[in-house]
């Protein structure tokens, strides 16, 4: 989320220790994470389900999503309607230019 905040967009972030693989196909490239805080465990189709406050700007905007925490080393973090997609087999609808 540190990553997102300085503009990167979700991936690898290889900074921390264990890596990270990050997946948010809901963010938007053109809307800037001004800050998150991780509200805590909350429930879902996983063992490791978070609720995340993130705010936004461009326009300003603050959204609750939960993220899904999966594997140890390395960790996979994604948004729990990309992880319900790779759980289903469905493929992300085309993003429009």
């Amino acid at each position: 989320m540190i990553a997102w905040q300085k503009d990167k967009l979700p991936s690898l972030v290889e900074e921390s220790s264990p890596p990270i693989h990050m997946i948010d196909t809901q963010r938007q490239s053109n809307r800037k994470l001004t800050s998150f805080s991780v509200l805590g465990p909350t429930t879902g189709d996983a063992q490791r389900c978070f609720a995340v406050r993130l705010t936004l700007d461009n326009p300003p905007e603050e959204v609750r999503a939960r993220f899904v925490v999966l594997g140890l080393d390395p960790l996979w973090v994604l948004r729990y309607e990309d992880y319900e997609m790779i759980s289903h087999w469905d493929c992300p609808p085309d993003k429009k230019q």
